[in-house]
C-alpha cells in the first residue's frame, strides 16, 4: 500500500488556554479512511477509503456520515473547492493498472458529475486553487509530473515534470504566492529534496534542500505566514521554511508522516510520537499532546471547523481491517 503524507489546515476556536484541553471526543467507524478533507462552508467532512473505493461524508456537526460515495479503485487523496462545492479525488487505480481517474463530486448531491481517465500514470496527491478554480495533482509512472487542471471545463491546462526518476511523498500550494511545493524522493541516488513550482506559470522556479536533509516525508504550508514545514523522516526533524526565501529558519525535533496547518491561527498539528501542536507564530508547543489508539495504522490528518481536527486511522480495528476518523479538539494559540 502507498505511505501517505497528506496536509490540510485545522480552524480552531479562540479560547483561552486554559480553558479546555486537546482531547478526542469520539471515533466513527468507516473503511480505511487513508486521506481526509474539509469543506469549511458546509462543514463537511470528506474521507477517501483506500481498501473499498468509497469516499465517506460526515456532518461536521453532528460527526453522523450521511453519506457514502462509491469513487474509483483506491483513492488516495482528496481536495475541496469551498467556492463551488465540488470535492476532488484522485483514484491511484486496481492492480491490475486500470481504473486510475481524476473524480469530481458534487458536494451538494453527494455524487460523481465528471470523470478524469488516466492511462499508464498513477494519480497521487491533489490541491485546488480555490481562486483560479485550478486543481492539481501528481502523475508517476517512473518519472514524477505535476498536472493543472481547469476545473470549470475539466481539461488538462498544463504538465511538468518535476523529476525524472523517483517519487512524490507530498505536496502543498500556497495559492496565495502561487507556489507548488512537492517532497521528492530519489531513491536510485538516494537523495530527498522540496521542488517549487510557479503555478501562475506553470514553471518549476526552485528546489530546497535543508542542511542534512536526509529524507523529506511530509510537508505543509502557512499561507498567511508564508511557512512551508518538512519533516525528515530519519533525522526525526521538522524544517520551518520561509517561502520568501526558500530558507530554513527553524528546525523542531519531530518527524510527521502527516501535519495540518490553521491558517486562521497558525497552529501546526503535527502526527509524530504523539498528536503535537506546535504555535507557527513562535515555533513552541501550546497545550499538551494527545495519544493515539493502539492500532497498526497511518496516522492521516485532515481539515477541522471550529476546534475541530480529524485523523484517519486507515486500519484501525486489525480483527476485521476496518478503519476509523477520530474527532479531536484542540487548543487555540496563545
Amino acid at each position: 500500500m502507498k505511505r501517505l503524507s497528506q496536509f490540510a489546515f485545522v480552524v480552531f476556536l479562540l479560547l483561552p488556554t486554559h480553558a479546555f484541553s486537546q482531547k478526542l471526543i469520539e471515533y466513527v467507524s468507516m473503511n480505511s479512511p487513508i486521506a481526509v478533507a474539509v469543506n469549511p462552508v458546509t462543514n463537511m467532512v470528506y474521507a477517501a477509503n483506500y481498501n473499498n473505493g468509497t469516499v465517506s461524508v460526515m456532518d461536521g456537526s453532528t460527526n453522523e456520515v450521511v453519506a457514502t460515495i462509491p469513487v474509483g479503485p483506491m483513492p488516495f487523496s482528496l481536495a475541496v473547492n469551498p467556492v463551488t462545492n465540488l470535492i476532488y479525488v484522485s483514484n491511484t487505480g486496481s492492480p491490475q493498472g486500470t481504473g486510475m481517474s481524476i473524480m469530481t463530486i458534487d458536494g451538494s448531491s453527494n455524487s460523481v458529475v465528471a470523470t478524469l481517465p488516466m492511462t499508464k500514470s498513477y494519480p497521487g496527491f491533489i490541491a485546488v486553487n480555490a481562486l483560479t478554480n485550478t486543481v492539481y495533482f501528481t502523475l508517476v509512472d517512473g518519472s514524477v509530473f505535476v498536472v493543472a487542471l481547469d476545473a470549470s471545463s475539466n481539461r488538462i491546462v498544463a504538465k511538468v515534470q518535476v523529476k525524472g526518476r523517483g517519487c512524490c511523498r507530498g505536496m502543498a500550494l500556497n495559492d496565495a504566492t502561487s507556489r507548488l511545493y512537492l517532497a521528492i524522493e530519489d531513491p536510485f541516488n538516494l537523495t530527498s529534496y522540496v521542488a517549487v513550482m510557479n503555478t501562475a506559470t506553470n514553471t518549476l522556479v526552485g528546489k530546497i534542500t535543508p542542511p542534512g536533509l536526509e529524507f523529506v516525508g511530509a510537508i505543509a504550508v502557512d499561507p498567511v505566514l508564508n511557512r512551508l514545514y518538512a519533516s525528515d523522516g530519519v533525522l526525526s526533524e521538522l524544517f520551518v521554511i520561509d517561502g520568501a526565501n526558500d530558507s530554513v529558519i527553524a528546525t523542531l525535533p519531530y518527524f510527521s508522516d502527516s501535519m495540518a496547518v490553521n491558517e486562521t491561527n497558525h497552529v501546526i498539528a503535527v502526527a509524530s510520537d504523539n498528536l503535537t501542536f506546535i504555535d507557527g507564530r513562535t515555533d513552541e508547543v501550546v497545550g499538551g499532546q494527545v495519544a493515539y489508539p493502539v492500532c497498526s495504522c497511518r496516522i492521516n490528518l485532515g481539515a477541522g471547523v471550529g476546534n475541530h481536527f480529524y485523523a484517519g486511522y486507515d486500519n484501525f480495528l486489525n480483527s476485521n481491517a476496518t478503519g476509523a476518523l477520530g474527532v479531536y479538539s484542540g487548543p487555540p494559540s496563545q
